[in-house]
C-alpha cells in the first residue's frame, strides 16, 4: 500500500473516496457481442452457474446452474443450445 501511494497517489485518493471513471460501453446493435461469465461463490457447494448476455439489449442469453462453470464443454452446449433456441449468433463472444 506505501508503494501504490508514492507510484499513484491520486489512483489511491480516487478509490477511497470511491470515485472511478467509468467508461462508456458501445455497442453497434442486437447480437453484436454477447458477453459469458461464470459464478463461483457456490462453488465450494458443488454450483456452479454460467450467464451469457447481449451486450446490446442487456437480454439474458442463458442462466444456467451445474456442476461447473469452468468446463469448456458444458459452455459450448449452453451456446450451441441458445443458438439453437433464438436462431442467431453474434459476431463476436466475450468471455473471461
Amino acid at each position: 500500500m506505501l508503494l501504490m501511494r508514492e507510484v499513484d497517489p491520486s489512483g489511491i485518493e480516487n478509490r477511497l473516496r470511491r470515485r472511478f471513471a467509468r467508461r462508456t460501453y458501445h455497442s453497434l446493435g442486437p447480437n453484436e457481442v454477447w458477453h459469458v461469465d461464470g459464478y463461483d461463490k457456490p462453488k465450494p457447494f458443488g454450483i456452479g452457474i454460467s450467464g451469457c448476455i447481449d451486450g446490446f439489449s442487456r437480454k439474458i442469453m442463458w442462466l444456467t446452474c451445474g456442476k461447473s462453470n469452468k468446463d469448456p464443454n458444458v459452455i459450448a452446449q449452453n451456446y450451441i443450445n441458445c443458438v439453437a433456441e433464438f436462431g442467431v449468433f453474434p459476431s463476436r463472444l466475450r468471455t473471461d
